[in-house]
């Protein structure tokens, strides 16, 4: 089977970044819920991506930058997933 290398696109899909980890999101997300979630545990399932990495690199040298940081987008998600809730 032939072996197809960008290099030219690979180091910008691999430009180590701090990234949080799926355990750092929850624990990120349960500090603005202000309580310990119920987090299901399952065996990774076949075909499954093992890490999984978007950047915004490209945007931002066009002079584009995020108004919505991790932290804000999951605390407006939380106070919307309440909202729903109590009504």
């Amino acid at each position: 089977m032939p072996r197809f290398v960008f290099p030219q696109i690979i180091p910008e899909f691999f430009s180590f970044q701090t990234v949080p980890s799926l355990n750092g999101i929850i624990q990120m997300y349960q500090e603005i819920a202000g309580q310990q979630l119920e987090i299901k545990r399952a065996e990774q399932r076949g075909g499954e991506v093992d890490h999984s990495v978007a950047s915004i690199g490209k945007l931002a040298r066009l002079n584009y930058e995020s108004e919505w940081p991790l932290r804000r987008g999951l605390t407006k998600y939380w106070e919307g997933e309440c909202e729903h809730a109590r009504s």
